[in-house]
């Protein structure tokens, strides 16, 4: 899910190194909180996604 080359850069320019078993953790935290963006967007009754409604993905009812 995530570019991993990408994340290994991030990491690199603040001087610090990520294991590879790290990076596949990482990868699946992401995954996961992209399927919970998918079911709050989908409990909101939104049918695409765009920045004015990005609040029903992220589960912020009340800052509508």
């Amino acid at each position: 899910m995530i570019q991993k080359t990408k994340v290994k850069k991030v990491f690199n320019r603040a001087g610090l190194q990520i294991s590879p078993d790290a990076l596949e953790q990482l990868d699946y935290e992401v995954g996961q909180l992209v399927d919970k963006w998918v079911a709050n967007t989908k409990f909101g009754n939104i049918k695409r996604l765009t920045g004015k409604v990005i609040w029903a993905a992220l589960g912020k009812y009340n800052n509508r």
